[in-house]
């Protein structure tokens, strides 16, 4: 015997099927998220947009993005693409979170300031070398030296001595700089330091003396940092002295 299968049986299964074939159809839709790092702006589009902005946009969308650094700032780069340029164009081809860098230049260093030190309780200009000895060695009285009657000894630094010289170092603007690299050099000294963020360095005097012979002679300070148009560098000086101040 034959079944029958009812017309809305039929009709039935049609609708099941309709509803979940429908279910499945739809445009595929991606999240952009737009992150602002430093100082400036982005615009989606045309529309300045706040940072941690996000926006919903179906696959394949083209977008305008375009970074406006503040002054003094520029766009270092796109973090998540890998189109480069104050002016990109995105497509949505999956969620995105992109990040606008803006970096402010370094400034161009200028300037290095030697302080005043002080030597036997006075603040001078200039470095006195006044430990003199038989030998014609004259040594700084701020730094370890050798014993006169014991080679195999040294004297200490006299507390009323400098037993560093300070330096500050300055952009064309006169801002103090911070993270510059600072070198002292001369006389028998060989320092290295790194600006604070009074852009103030110490650098070490010890071994500082004259040899037999030698009057004076100069320490230089040489501070080098990453400028506008590369490695930078300012130099300055202080004369050293023998005798007495």
């Amino acid at each position: 015997m034959k079944k029958k299968i009812s017309t809305f049986a039929i009709v039935g299964l049609l609708i099941v099927g309709v509803t979940v074939f429908s279910g499945c159809t739809g445009d595929t839709e991606y999240t952009l998220t737009i992150e602002i790092d430093g100082e400036g702006t982005v615009e989606v589009d045309g529309e300045e947009i706040e940072d941690g902005w996000t926006g919903t946009y179906d696959d394949g969308t083209e977008i305008d993005l375009d970074a406006i650094p503040d002054d003094g700032w520029e766009l270092e780069e796109w973090n998540g693409t890998d189109e480069t340029g104050d002016s990109i164009t995105i497509t949505m081809d999956d969620d995105k979170d992109i990040t606008a860098d803006f970096e402010a230049p370094a400034a161009s260093i200028d300037d290095v300031d030697i302080h005043p030190v002080e030597i036997d309780g006075e603040l001078e200009d200039e470095l006195y070398c006044d430990d003199i000895r038989e030998d014609g060695h004259a040594y700084y009285k701020g730094s370890e030296r050798p014993h006169p009657d014991d080679p195999d000894d040294t004297l200490p630094p006299e507390h009323n001595y400098s037993e560093e010289l300070f330096v500050t170092v300055y952009d064309e603007d006169g801002n103090e700089m911070d993270g510059v690299d600072v070198e002292l050099s001369g006389a028998g000294v060989e320092s290295v330091g790194t600006t604070n963020d009074t852009g103030q360095a110490a650098l070490s005097l010890d071994g500082l003396h004259l040899t037999p012979g030698e009057d004076n002679a100069k320490l230089e300070v040489e501070a080098t940092a990453d400028g506008l148009i590369g490695s930078e560098t300012a130099e300055a000086s202080i004369w050293v002295l023998r005798g007495e101040s």
